[in-house]
């Protein structure tokens, strides 16, 4: 029994010795490693954002572009079309009737204004653009004229370059100034460099001369021109002078109908085409309205 209480404290005497030797090796003495694989806790995964639902990245777009209005060299997301080729849309088939609405009409110059500001003139110009450009056998030509607030470009990431401004200050020529787009029969004249003379330059001769010779040279392309809203600045009255038909955009449940009946007068019965009612909800298939005819309104477009 004594040889074995013996052994015991031989044994631990030895292990304690090997405790001491560790605690004293020398400061960077390398590590004996271990014959078997020591477990580790995994490392923490940082947790993941969940996908953003559609509502909320069209939310965080827009204020995004709202942020950056007026930024020098801010770079805007290129909106999103609402008229799709090939895609049967309730929006995109609005876009289809007010393109038959046009069709009826013939090739020309259109220019598309509203009374006042933020009633989706431009969202309207450009789409019925695409719509028109889908037309078989036709071509179209999109016009940036709001100098003042030029917006069409950013529908197709175009940004700088000579525009509508430069050929009217006879700096170039609009054959020079037109830009290819994603789509095949769509081109376009941004509107150039900025200019405190808008509302001269759009009266001027040039402007005339200039839409005079893109209908020449092109015989079977809609012309559509965004121009400023119509009772904040004299432009499109102005440039009314040199197209061949106007419409007017209307936000629904926004403009007053005070708004819409002065416009129409402005606009007189010679070139007034109609109406697009803009932003109806509800019923999807009157979201966007067109109302035909030659002025003689009893009543406006826009809702009480």
């Amino acid at each position: 029994m004594s040889e074995i209480f013996e052994a015991l404290r031989k044994a631990q005497r030895e292990a304690d010795a090997r405790h001491l030797g560790d605690l004293t090796a020398p400061q960077g003495a390398p590590t004996p490693v271990s014959p078997f694989p020591v477990p580790t806790s995994p490392a923490p995964v940082p947790p993941t954002r969940p996908p953003a639902s559609g509502r909320w990245k069209r939310l965080r777009s827009g204020l995004r572009q709202w942020l950056l209005r007026g930024v020098p060299g801010a770079r805007e997301s290129v909106p999103t079309p609402l008229f799709k080729a090939g895609r049967g849309t309730a929006v995109g088939e609005r876009f289809r009737v007010l393109r038959s609405r046009i069709e009826t009409v013939g090739f020309g110059t259109f220019m598309v204004t509203s009374a006042l500001d933020q009633e989706g003139k431009t969202l309207c110009a450009t789409n019925l653009a695409f719509a028109l450009s889908t037309s078989l056998g036709a071509g179209v030509i999109l016009v940036d004229a709001d100098l003042r607030r030029p917006n069409v470009g950013s529908w197709f990431g175009i940004r700088g370059g000579n525009g509508l401004a430069d050929c009217l200050l006879g700096d170039a020529r609009w054959s020079e100034c037109l830009r290819a787009t994603e789509h095949q029969h769509l081109r376009l004249l941004p509107a150039g460099r900025e200019s405190g003379l808008s509302t001269e330059l759009l009266a001027s001769d040039r402007m005339a001369t200039l839409l005079t010779e893109i209908k020449a040279a092109n015989p079977r392309h809609y012309v559509i021109v965004d121009a400023p809203p119509l009772l904040l600045t004299a432009d499109p009255l102005v440039l009314a002078r040199h197209v061949d038909h106007v419409l007017l955009v209307v936000r629904a449940g926004i403009t007053p109908r005070a708004a819409v009946q002065k416009a129409i007068e402005m606009l007189g019965s010679e070139r007034f085409l109609g109406i697009v009612l803009n932003g109806t909800e509800g019923n999807l298939s009157d979201y966007y309205q067109y109302r035909y005819g030659r002025y003689g309104y009893d009543r406006p477009t826009a809702p009480d």
